[in-house]
């Protein structure tokens, strides 16, 4: 949220933690500080699973959370993901794949 860039993403048709992670893996390789990072979501089992909280702490992040379902207290990422879902799929991909590529390419 720091610089207002989408720094990490990955596009899958669920949530489960091996693909979340896929975003945070990418936003970790395009890094170029060591400065303290802050990781904040919601709630979601994918993010409190132990595979996702092995990488905050094998990257030294600090887990940040909301309070209970607040979506209100995560709302730029709830922002970015309604541009993306209304805004966006106004053309529909015809795919996944698809939609991995057009979002490369922005």
């Amino acid at each position: 949220m720091w610089s207002r860039r989408i720094v990490g993403y990955h596009v899958h048709d669920t949530l489960q933690t091996r693909q979340v992670s896929q975003a945070l893996k990418m936003a970790l390789k395009t890094r170029q500080t060591r400065q303290a990072l802050i990781h904040h979501s919601d709630r979601g089992i994918q993010y409190c699973s132990d595979e996702y909280q092995h990488l905050h702490s094998s990257h030294d992040i600090t887990c940040s959370m909301t309070d209970g379902y607040d979506c209100y207290q995560n709302a730029l990422a709830e922002q970015v993901n309604g541009i993306l879902k209304n805004e966006f799929l106004l053309h529909r991909p015809a795919d996944l794949e698809q939609l991995d590529v057009w979002l490369m390419n922005q």
